[in-house]
């Protein structure tokens, strides 16, 4: 009996077979929520991977301010210890905390779809993520901003819309416009009031992707020094508070050449007499490992249910095909061959739901990652949310090649009974 002859016979049990609607649903569902899963997992595996080496947060140790300098005023005891942090080797940059980063609302990009928003990261040349065009800062250099390669200025930009997306190419060489405002606190209930308004202009000179250090494409790095002047004149009522007797105190940030080197920085920075609070960015290792223990459950709830739902469908289906098995042992076919025709049935059948089921995932996992705004952001960031090859080879383990092993195994059980002993079982 040749190939041709067993898919045949196989294709014709299979057409005859009737009320398979469950088990069909249960295998696709198997299918679809395996390969769902593996995928969503892998993915943030990478992000996690990709994270712990890209963001520049899990190198930038926050440390306290000393206070063992009382003799001298606070700004010059800041420099100090200031400077006494860059003088640690493997050391690139070090700040007051809130010189990181800020928000500026008020901008030129803000048109009918987008309000402009734009969040403004202190960057150095050696703090800078890789430039993909144009170029990094030149020491001492003012007035110029590095953007994404895809900008989205805007006050959520991890919410996308992919046609309002600005190509950064376009901006180039521009100059854009941002406003911000200083602050008066009212005496009476603390509240800041706006005060006077700025505003500044930046030359784009550069360009960078977001996913190098897992930004979102609302983020521009600028100088330090302008970092400096925007951040102290919208935060100039703290100095109100200084003068009225209210200390105002930031952490420091300290940012190192390497993740490598982080451990030799804790150990000079402790010498030095500094507290250290941790680091700028952190991962909530509880809720990774919540994603992990859900993962493993839900696959394990799938397998289970699988096997469940194969049993039965397997073990009722043997029971109604035993007539049909009697005629295929009396018109001369051997019990492998027999077995092997069924395989092939359970074979064909599981194979049209795993192909049934990988296009419906592929094409919702391309529609999400193109046109859902969530999704398009977090492509973004993450420098492509991806389609892996295991999930696919695992979901084609547990619903079709462990089915067709099992079909194989009770077939051949079955073929053991006598002819009389089917016949009879059938009446």
């Amino acid at each position: 009996m040749n190939g041709k002859d067993y898919f045949r016979i196989a294709c014709l049990l299979l057409y005859k077979e009737k009320k398979k609607f469950f088990y069909t649903f249960i295998i696709f569902l198997g299918c679809a929520t395996s390969i769902a899963i593996l995928l969503f997992n892998r993915n943030v595996e990478t992000l996690l991977d990709k994270g712990l080496a890209n963001i520049i947060g899990f190198r930038t140790l926050c440390v306290s301010q000393r206070n063992q300098f009382d003799d001298i005023d606070e700004e010059k005891r800041i420099e100090k210890d200031l400077n006494d942090l860059l003088s640690i080797n493997h050391v690139v940059d070090a700040y007051e905390g809130n010189y990181r980063e800020t928000i500026i609302t008020k901008s030129d990009f803000a048109n009918e779809s987008l309000d402009g928003t734009i969040t403004l990261l202190r960057g150095t040349s050696k703090t800078l993520p890789n430039i993909v065009a144009g170029r990094g800062f030149e020491d001492g250099e003012k007035g110029v901003a590095i953007c994404p390669v895809w900008f989205y200025p805007t006050s959520n930009p991890t919410l996308v819309n992919s046609e309002e997306l600005i190509d950064g190419t376009t901006l180039l060489g521009k100059t854009f416009e941002v406003k911000y405002s200083d602050y008066t606190r009212n005496s009476q209930n603390g509240e800041l009031i706006e005060n006077q308004t700025y505003s500044k202009k930046f030359k784009i000179i550069g360009l960078y992707d977001v996913s190098d250090r897992f930004n979102d494409n609302g983020t521009c790095y600028i100088s330090a020094q302008d970092m400096d002047e925007i951040v102290s004149t919208k935060s100039s009522w703290e100095k109100e508070q200084n003068y009225n007797g209210i200390k105002m105190f930031h952490n420091l940030d300290v940012v190192v050449d390497s993740i490598d080197n982080v451990d030799y920085v804790i150990e000079q920075i402790n010498n030095l007499g500094f507290d250290m609070f941790g680091f700028v960015t952190s991962i909530d290792m509880e809720y990774i490992n919540f994603i992990r223990l859900a993962t493993i459950l839900i696959l394990s709830i799938t397998l289970f249910t699988i096997i469940f739902v194969i049993h039965s469908y397997i073990k009722k289906m043997l029971n109604s095909e035993e007539k049909n098995i009697a005629v295929l042992r009396t018109s001369g076919y051997s019990r492998t061959t027999i077995c092997n025709i069924y395989a092939l049935k359970i074979l064909i059948n599981n194979f049209i739901i795993f192909i049934a089921g990988t296009i419906i995932i592929s094409i919702t996992f391309l529609v999400l990652k193109y046109n859902f705004p969530y999704f398009v952001g977090a492509n973004l960031i993450m420098g492509g949310i991806d389609m892996y090859v295991f999930p696919f080879l695992f979901s084609f383990f547990i619903t079709v090649i462990f089915p067709t092993i099992i079909t194989r195994y009770s077939i051949s059980k079955k073929c053991k009974l006598k002819i009389a002993e089917l016949v009879e079982s059938v009446e």
